[in-house]
């Protein structure tokens, strides 16, 4: 993290998980973030974590799953993530559903610390998934050092000030949330063959302003990150029509991009 920010009580924060659970119903999606000041490496393990936050994003669609983003601002909530001390520490994310039982399926995504992005990141990360038992094994402890740009890859998860706006650069950091901009972890697309469109519609339903996107022309097969207003990133792959959709309810009026694509389209709610 950077030297100004150690000690700090972060109330911002950035990330981005994949959610899935299968069938045609919903899950709710309960998110808890904790941070701490020990973390050992070599697989040595962590420890001394502070209070956390749940973060809870109601019922989300089991199928299709996919790729969500959110940007959290606690400014004037009363709750923070707290820093460690001497700016080297661990934070620990849990998907959660109804009751705080584990989620069916989900994970964060990935990204890291590029060259002139706050903060650092080492490449241990710890999954409980052998087995997934709300537990830690030694065998659990993973290297994400694959040669991938940006290298080391961690879980996609920032924390700042409050005063980043940008929307952007979901890299996992302890940075001070300043500048993250433009950060390709935030909704990103496979690609673009510069021919797609995007149209977007909002309307009333039962569940209130339903807000949906359709991307036209787009490559079959590839993967499109498409963010509705709420600031959700949907990651969909485009059909063999060359669509790819998103929608989603409640929303709010304001934007539908495809960020990669530069294509944006404003709605209205009724």
């Amino acid at each position: 993290m950077n030297d100004a920010t150690a000690g700090a009580q972060s109330t911002f924060t950035n990330f981005s998980w994949y959610w899935y659970c299968g069938g045609s119903g919903s899950e709710q999606c309960i998110i808890a973030v904790f941070t701490g000041e020990d973390f050992t490496t070599g697989c040595g393990g962590f420890g001394g974590f502070y209070s956390g936050v749940g973060y809870d994003f109601g019922s989300i669609g089991c199928n299709p799953g996919g790729y969500y983003y959110t940007n959290v601002d606690l400014t004037g909530s009363g709750l923070f993530h707290q820093m460690p001390n001497d700016g080297d520490g661990v934070y620990q994310v849990i998907y959660l559903t109804t009751g705080n039982a584990p989620a069916t399926c989900a994970q964060p995504m990935l990204w890291g610390n590029g060259a002139g992005r706050p903060g650092t990141s080492g490449e241990e990360q710890w999954d409980d998934d052998n087995p997934r038992d709300s537990a830690y094994q030694a065998e659990e402890c993973y290297s994400y050092a694959y040669g991938l740009c940006p290298d080391p890859l961690g879980a996609s998860q920032s924390f700042g000030d409050g005063t980043d706006n940008c929307g952007g650069g979901a890299s996992q950091s302890f940075g001070d949330g300043t500048d993250n901009c433009g950060g390709g972890g935030s909704c990103a697309s496979d690609g673009c063959n510069g021919n797609e469109s995007l149209k977007a519609s909002a309307r009333a339903k039962g569940c209130g302003c339903q807000v949906k996107g359709v991307l036209k022309n787009a490559t079959p097969g590839a993967v499109y990150g498409i963010q509705l207003p709420s600031g959700q990133c949907v990651q969909t792959a485009a059909n063999n029509r060359g669509k790819a959709k998103a929608k989603e309810c409640p929303s709010v009026s304001g934007n539908v991009s495809v960020p990669t694509c530069g294509l944006s389209r404003a709605v209205n709610c009724p």
